[in-house]
């Protein structure tokens, strides 16, 4: 069995590709050690094949032993589900014979795979030998801005569908589609993207790099010419910048108080102090020796929009605002909480860029320079994830990601 693994190893390792047809099982268990003392009790796999869903096949399993109280209440498999399934050995051939030249796919491969191999062996089968792909290490690497990677996020953030989740078949099912929308967004990288993440030949879990090395031995057979929005720049693609030129809109700052009750009108209350700081503000930016203008107003005046109306109109006329606030935390609360409503109040379109500290964003030449040095496993999968996240963000915010 030593000499198998050994030779298996540097087989799947080499120039190997994968299987053309992706089998994408998922079991539920009575427990997650896999020790010998936890038997399966369900086992899933839908099996895909040039980008489509071909075939499933599904099962319950007698464990032959009580179901735990949380695990029947975690994937709503009871004892009594199980009571007439057959046993695990007599369902190991078929399912033995039904892995046989596939590639071996789930969502969190370690578990699947391993406990798969323990229950065959325990029963007198050989272990599957079978390449392996990770979905959740390609959604880490190829959604990177998303906060969760369990299936039942993907499942919702990608509206595919997935009716029982923790039971096995349709954790298997959304699996597949999972598997489908990620092989066809690695095929949309851009090629260097591609060179980059398939260099990595051991920074992944058994063959998912696989994924990317095939799309990158197709794509290079065909025109490489990078979209309008990416650029290349010391060999890492980027997103560019987008400025939009906004032309001059019509829009005078209401001096008069029905002019300014018109502009506030069914949007926000009348606030004589807020309306006196908007003068205030407006005046001073008026003055073409720019003086200091210090205010000082209680908590609930409205003092943001005190001042961030006068300042809208000086934009729109051709001038320049800078806001500076005090944390991060202000700035996001500003952009999307206090921008939006100031849209609705004003009667022209507002543009406005977030700007913060250098510690926020990556430093290309250190990160280009990390690429070509030593890493442990997480970290490379966190340069991965950069990589792509380089190719979507518009704003450049280390946060988006990390």
């Amino acid at each position: 069995m030593l000499k198998w693994r050994v030779d298996y190893a540097k087989k799947v390792g080499g120039t190997m590709s994968l299987a053309t047809t992706y089998a994408v099982v998922d079991i539920e268990t009575t427990g997650t050690s896999i020790d010998g003392t936890n038997r399966m009790i369900q086992f899933s796999c839908v099996f895909v094949k040039n980008g489509q869903i071909i075939n499933h096949f599904n099962t319950m399993v007698n464990p032959l032993m009580p179901i735990p109280k949380e695990v029947q209440h975690l994937t709503g498999i009871t004892n009594k589900d199980v009571k007439k399934a057959p046993l695990f050995e007599d369902v190991a051939g078929t399912i033995f014979a039904l892995l046989q030249g596939t590639t071996f796919v789930a969502h969190n491969i370690n578990f699947d795979y391993r406990f798969l191999n323990a229950e065959l062996e325990r029963v007198g089968y050989p272990p599957c030998e079978l390449q392996g792909i990770d979905t959740v290490q390609l959604s880490q690497i190829l959604l990177p801005t998303l906060p969760s990677f369990k299936l039942s996020y993907l499942s919702e953030y990608l509206n595919l569908s997935h009716l029982h989740p923790h039971h096995a078949d349709s954790d298997a099912d959304a699996t597949a589609q999972l598997l489908i929308f990620l092989l066809k967004r690695i095929n949309n990288l851009p090629l260097r993207c591609l060179e980059l993440i398939a260099s990595f030949q051991n920074s992944l879990l058994m063959q998912t790099r696989l994924c990317f090395k095939e799309s990158l031995t197709k794509r290079r057979h065909m025109p490489n010419t990078l979209p309008a929005h990416l650029q290349e720049i010391g060999g890492i693609v980027l997103r560019r910048f987008e400025l939009t030129a906004r032309a001059q809109q019509e829009g005078r700052y209401p001096r008069d108080e029905a002019a300014k009750k018109q502009l506030f009108a069914n949007v926000l209350e009348w606030r004589p102090a807020q309306i006196e700081m908007m003068d205030y503000v407006h005046s001073l930016f008026q003055e073409k020796d720019k003086s200091r203008l210090v205010l000082e107003a209680p908590t609930g005046l409205g003092k943001t929009l005190g001042y961030l109306i006068p300042a809208a109109y000086t934009a729109n006329a051709g001038g320049t605002v800078v806001i500076s606030t005090a944390t991060t935390v202000l700035q996001t609360q500003m952009q999307e909480q206090v921008l939006p409503l100031l849209q609705q109040i004003l009667p022209f379109e507002i543009t406005a860029a977030v700007l913060k500290g250098s510690q926020h964003y990556i430093d290309l030449e250190k990160f280009s320079w990390s690429l070509h040095q030593p890493q442990g496993k997480q970290t490379r999968l966190l340069q991965l994830r950069l990589l792509v996240w380089l190719t979507i963000t518009k704003t450049g915010d280390l946060s988006d990601c990390i």
